[in-house]
């Protein structure tokens, strides 16, 4: 693996817990990638993921990325 990490792990994970979800996961694609762009391995990490209880998606750009995470991190019942 050219950047050590495990095969399909999304690029980004915030240890918060918020709402019904013990963290988020976030693959991370060009602004202008889109759902084809996502690997079967990633994909698998993320319904594993979602399984767990983790809330997780991919994002098309940092832009996107933001938005999810200013969105989840609103949810209340966080620790």
């Amino acid at each position: 693996l050219r950047q050590g990490g495990q095969p399909g792990a999304s690029d980004l994970f915030l240890m918060v817990p918020r709402g019904r979800f013990a963290g988020l996961w976030i693959e991370m694609k060009r602004r202008d990638g889109s759902r084809h762009d996502v690997t079967d391995e990633e994909f698998l990490h993320i319904g594993l993921a979602l399984r767990m209880g983790y809330q997780a998606t991919w994002c098309a750009g940092s832009d996107e990325a933001i938005s999810v995470i200013s969105n989840y991190l609103a949810q209340i019942g966080g620790e």
